[in-house]
């Protein structure tokens, strides 16, 4: 059975959100290790989460229109 990409956004993929900035600054960097340069950023944790997911969407997609299984989750 092929996996689309709705099976591969259902995967726990780990997700690292850190401030950046002097102090803990106003911005956020978002990395998500298990999909290489998958990473995004916001003004707000809430902002570089989501963006975080649309970055995750756009890496899934790109491997599958390539014919490729995506990286899964450590576990997965």
């Amino acid at each position: 059975m092929e996996l689309k990409i709705t099976d591969f956004l259902c995967f726990p993929y780990k997700r690292i959100i850190t401030p950046t900035g002097e102090e803990g600054g106003t911005a956020f960097f978002a990395d998500a290790p298990e999909l290489d340069g998958c990473c995004a950023e916001g003004a707000t944790y809430e902002e570089a989460d989501e963006a975080l997911t649309r970055t995750i969407q756009r890496h899934i997609q790109m491997y599958l229109n390539k014919g490729l299984e995506p990286p899964r989750p450590n576990g997965c």
